[in-house]
């Protein structure tokens, strides 16, 4: 009598794939929470215009890129350009709350940019009957692109939300200031080189100094402060006038100024 031919363990596995497209295809599809905003669902002005929703003033003043951030966010370096924009808004309407939210920026592909710093006031917060605030919208954007600015509001009328909004068009004034590649590595590495070489300017014998390896020494440290700004804690081993072999500690800051230029900014020995 012939035995009944078993099912290899190959065929086992296309027939478990075959069951999981089965049983992937009979549940619901998970919808892609990103956000999506045509330009057409929302009214479009020209930035300078009084936009008027309902009782809710927002106009964008200006907007423009820039190279330093106002106020203390200024030493950020941004991935591509700072574009400021500066937005007012008003609760005309005497509802108990208005909760006003301009920190979306489009692009003409309507990508959106929600990488929004704000400063000056906090629009996002409730704003009062009567009451008018600014504030200046931060983006980290690319410089190569025309963006419009969403304004969104919600309003607290006979105990419900009502929402609207606006696209308004910006044209920003100024020319972008696109970060070089350069100013974005970490150059720790390079930092505490170029600061042995500063140092061996104020040796007494630079030829016979020796310093450790910035891997395996924890005695030496290169701390970046902001932008390629970088402080450096070590020491070197090198003869003193006398020929003899002492160990003297240091602190320094350098700076990459350019590609390939680098500047003292502080330095100072201290003996052991």
């Amino acid at each position: 009598m012939k035995e009944k031919p078993r099912l290899r363990w190959y065929s086992w596995l296309l027939l478990a794939f075959v069951a999981l497209l089965v049983i992937g295809s009979l549940l619901p599809e998970v919808e892609d929470d990103t956000e999506k905003v045509s330009m057409a669902d929302y009214p479009v002005f020209n930035e300078g215009d009084q936009v008027d929703l309902q009782g809710a003033t927002f106009q964008v003043i200006s907007s423009e890129w820039v190279k330093e951030l106002p106020g203390s966010k200024k030493d950020v370096t941004p991935d591509e350009c700072w574009l400021v924009v500066k937005v007012t808004t008003k609760n005309d309407e005497k509802v108990d709350q208005l909760l006003v939210d301009p920190i979306y920026l489009f692009d003409e592909d309507e990508k959106q940019y929600s990488k929004a710093l704000v400063s000056g006031s906090e629009m996002s917060m409730p704003v009062q009957p009567e009451q008018q605030v600014f504030a200046d919208m931060i983006f980290d954007v690319p410089p190569d692109k025309k963006y419009s600015m969403r304004f969104t509001r919600a309003a607290y009328v006979d105990s419900a939300w009502v929402d609207k909004g606006a696209l308004v068009n910006i044209t920003p004034k100024g020319t972008p200031y696109i970060i070089p590649e350069w100013m974005k590595q970490d150059e720790s590495t390079m930092a505490y080189v170029m600061m042995q070489g500063f140092v061996k300017r104020n040796l007494k014998a630079p030829a016979t100094a020796k310093f450790p390896s910035l891997a395996w020494d924890d005695q030496v440290r290169v701390v970046r402060v902001s932008g390629q700004k970088y402080m450096v804690y070590g020491y070197v081993d090198a003869q003193n006038s006398f020929g003899a072999l002492i160990r003297t500690n240091y602190t320094g800051v350098v700076e990459q100024t350019a590609e390939e230029e680098w500047t003292l900014q502080d330095f100072a020995f201290g003996s052991d």
